[in-house]
């Protein structure tokens, strides 16, 4: 029942659901059997009970007031307590949190505080980077009321920046948390903060590596340090750096990739110092560059091509595809060639 003043409210009642579900298209978040129960007083409405479940193992608990007596300065303070739930869920990352975060402050200017606990996460390194799309430079004549030929319209007002949410967050990184992808296969800990808005997010942080390998031209690197940090200002991707080793019969080589998650870049070096293409065929066929067949130097030629940011097969790697087999090595007859 509804009584007063559009100023003044006075609601009571009750609501209650039962058997909710949501999905979030952007964050891949899933509730399922959501059920809720608030309960109005006239001057406030405060939740009775709230759980739901991410169609996993997680499970959520919300608990709070809203005072509803003054419509122009309505505030509340709600929480909401996480167990194992997966707040992320996408191709490329998937987190699964426990702890507390709140959501406090008049309905103009609210603030999301907590701080989270990582139980399980993954940051999955894409194996291929999508084909790059020319952006066109659009000009719209002609447009009704537009002001004339290359007019741009006016500026709709965002609802979304006018009701942006404060944050501070933070995030713990015990373990288990890993990237995985390109080779790698790697377990960090650490933690994040998350300011700014949920408009503008800020992160910040670094994770450190705790073990790992990568695996890199039929050997195995044991990985001896890395980051992977966030807090540039200007993206939420993160940048890796990770230097890995692997003792061969004649060097220590050494593999660091570097960059963005989206596309780090693969550096090769040894102890003594070599040239690349030198580390590169000690590393795929155990000998000198002078010593390699041409199908070799064919494959060594595209491994450093590789490296250096070009893409597609190689005519060796085409074969072995072909043929179903992980590893495809050609030698020729030392008389006849």
């Amino acid at each position: 029942s509804i009584a007063g003043t559009l100023a003044r409210p006075e609601v009571r009642g009750d609501l209650k659901l039962s058997g909710g579900a949501y999905e979030g298209v952007a964050t891949g978040v899933v509730l399922r059997d959501v059920e809720g129960h608030i309960e109005f007083t006239g001057s406030e409405a405060r939740i009775v009970a709230l759980r739901a479940s991410d169609g996993r193992d997680g499970t959520l608990a919300g608990s709070g007031a809203v005072a509803i007596a003054d419509a122009e300065n309505t505030a509340g303070d709600l929480k909401l307590a996480l167990t194992r739930f997966t707040v992320l869920r996408r191709a490329e990352a998937e987190v699964v949190t426990s702890g507390t975060i709140g959501l406090s402050g008049s309905l103009a200017s609210p603030a999301l505080t907590g701080a989270l606990t990582v139980d399980n996460a993954e940051i999955r390194i894409p194996d291929r980077l999508p084909d790059s799309v020319a952006e066109l430079n659009v000009v719209e004549i002609n447009l009704p009321d537009s002001g004339g030929a290359g007019a741009e319209p006016p500026a709709e007002p965002s609802l979304s920046r006018a009701l942006a949410i404060a944050l501070d967050l933070s995030i713990e990184f015990p373990g288990r948390s890993f990237v995985r992808g390109r080779g790698l296969d790697s377990e960090w800990n650490g933690r994040l903060h998350v300011g700014g808005t949920s408009v503008d997010p800020l992160v910040s942080g670094k994770l450190n590596v705790v073990r790992g390998t990568f695996a890199f031209a039929g050997k195995t690197f044991v990985v001896k340090s890395g980051t992977v940090s966030l807090g540039d200002g200007q993206s939420l991707e993160p940048e890796i750096d990770v230097l890995t080793e692997a003792k061969l019969p004649n060097l220590l080589a050494r593999v660091r990739i570097e960059g963005k998650a989206s596309q780090p870049v693969i550096t090769v070096s040894s102890e003594p110092s070599l040239p690349q293409e030198e580390v590169l065929a000690q590393i795929l066929f155990g000998r000198s560059t002078g010593q390699l067949t041409a199908v070799q130097a064919l494959q060594l030629a595209q491994t450093a091509a590789t490296l250096s940011g070009a893409s597609g097969a190689g005519v060796v790697d085409k074969v072995r595809q072909a043929l179903g087999v992980d590893v495809l090595n050609v030698e020729s007859d030392g008389d006849s060639g």
